[in-house]
């Protein structure tokens, strides 16, 4: 029996399994080196040696790390997606090929049956798994040209598209042979049907959510240097030898609902410094009209956040939130406007519009005809039927240079303006006008706040936002 391959979900799993294996080694009389049992995890433990239970003994093994290869079915593998332990093997392969023609009597046509049927394919073997980067891949065909030329007593200086073209001696390049592989592979797995069918979408869905891209990557080819991520890097390999995929079997997958996608703002770069995509990825954040406004010209504050997509907002400001800021808008210190380019139309989202249990003392905003904008009141009666009447506040600024947007929303009484259609003095001082309105309960979202001091209240969410609900 050769090696054989075990691959389970957590430690008692792999030891049932091995269990069962070491019955039936003893009952065949088969022996079993335990020296050579080599063990690889994707989770960080504590001790550096496991003890593994293997029925008839106790053996302690030693895990490889992460960064470490090992041969499955000759083929070398790591958890991180590492190619320096392959692409020194291949690079020994045709370092040996060299030298062993080195003093050898040996034709150009030779050297390349040799080359092309026999080295290139035990490369190409060892390297299933892996995608090579366009230096690696140059650095082992230039080691292979330089023997060719100086045996073919071709000038060293002789170009090399000569040595790989077609037209000349038709030497396979790796890269070439490792993009035709790879789109090979990649399209069978898109007309694949049944188990394998299934776990290449899956594969897709999750590239597609480590991205924050509103639809399948096979559908937006970029340059996706994305860590322990085999199929993103195929994907990188077609985008720079501009290659596509055409299939009907491919399916879009598109997120729908939302406007300006995040990746179509920043480049994949940007994105993925710093936790940035991490931060987005946690809060499903997609789009960039999940952290604006209502009308789309302002960008809300993290705050406001817990009412548009329900995510818990205490704590300092996040990285990726003030990165989003820094990009969105001119000057985060002086308003919350949006720049031009990223503006959007109005893009309502769920509204608390239910005002059924509307008492005295509740918060809302409503559009105002006469006047022609939104207003913001505090509840004084019971509802009368589709009537209701309610105290102006407006918004306390503290300081006029700068807009109310990046201010505090901080509510005070309004002392009378061209909304009020009741005049009523205040008991405790006769020279106060109260603002009252009398306004149709359809009108009206209701909103929240809390009393801080002097008879002032901050809202639960941005002023602007407040009224621009009310506006549509």
């Amino acid at each position: 029996m050769d090696d054989v391959t075990w691959i389970t979900k957590n430690k008692a799993q792999l030891e049932q399994i091995l269990k069962i294996a070491d019955e039936f080694n003893i009952i065949n009389n088969i022996q079993t080196n335990y020296d050579k049992f080599e063990m690889i995890m994707n989770k960080k433990l504590d001790k550096d040696i496991v003890e593994v239970n293997f029925r008839s003994s106790k053996r302690m093994v030693k895990p490889l790390t992460s960064k470490e290869s090992v041969r499955i079915l000759g083929v070398w593998i790591n958890l991180d997606l590492r190619t320096n332990y392959v692409f020194n093997q291949c690079k020994n392969i045709i370092k040996r090929y060299n030298k062993t023609i080195s003093f050898k009597q040996i034709t150009d046509l030779q050297m390349k049956y040799i080359y092309n049927h026999v080295i290139i394919p035990r490369v190409d073997y060892k390297v299933q798994l892996l995608v090579w980067t366009n230096s690696q891949t140059e650095k082992l065909n230039s080691t292979c040209r330089y023997m060719f030329k100086r045996k073919a007593s071709l000038p060293l200086t002789t170009p090399n598209s000569i040595i790989h073209s077609s037209l000349g001696y038709a030497i396979k390049d790796i890269n070439t042979i490792q993009a035709q592989r790879q789109l090979s592979r990649l399209y069978n797995q898109v007309i694949s049907k049944g188990v394998m069918k299934d776990i290449f979408e899956i594969d897709c869905k999750q590239l597609q959510s480590e991205l924050l891209s509103n639809k399948s990557p096979l559908h937006s080819l970029k340059d996706l240097q994305v860590r322990h991520c085999l199929l993103a890097r195929i994907l990188a390999l077609l985008y720079n030898n501009m290659l596509t995929i055409k299939s009907s079997d491919v399916k879009v997958n598109q997120i729908q609902g939302g406007l300006l996608p995040i990746v179509e703002i920043y480049t994949h770069k940007e994105i993925f410094t710093n936790g940035i995509s991490k931060g987005l990825k946690g809060k499903n954040v997609y789009f960039a009209s999940q952290l604006m406004s209502s009308n789309g010209i302002r960008l809300l504050r993290y705050k406001d956040l817990k009412h548009r997509i329900k995510i818990n907002t205490q704590g300092i400001i996040p990285s990726w939130f003030k990165f989003i800021e820094t990009k969105l808008i001119e000057d985060p210190l002086k308003s919350k406007k949006v720049k031009t380019d990223f503006q959007l139309g109005y893009n309502i989202h769920s509204v608390n519009t239910k005002i059924d249990n509307l008492k005295t003392k509740n918060w809302i905003t409503t559009f105002h005809d006469q006047i022609g904008k939104p207003i913001i009141g505090r509840v004084l009666d019971n509802p009368n039927e589709d009537k209701i009447r309610i105290e102006h506040w407006i918004q306390d600024l503290e300081n006029d240079q700068i807009s109310p947007s990046v201010q505090l929303p901080i509510l005070k009484k309004c002392e009378g303006c061209e909304v009020k259609t009741n005049q009523i003095r205040n008991k405790k001082s006769n020279t106060k006008v109260r603002c009252i309105a009398d306004i149709n309960i359809e009108n009206c979202v209701k909103v929240s706040a809390n009393s801080i001091q002097n008879d002032h209240y901050i809202a639960d969410m941005a002023i602007y936002e407040a009224l621009t609900q009310a506006e549509h």
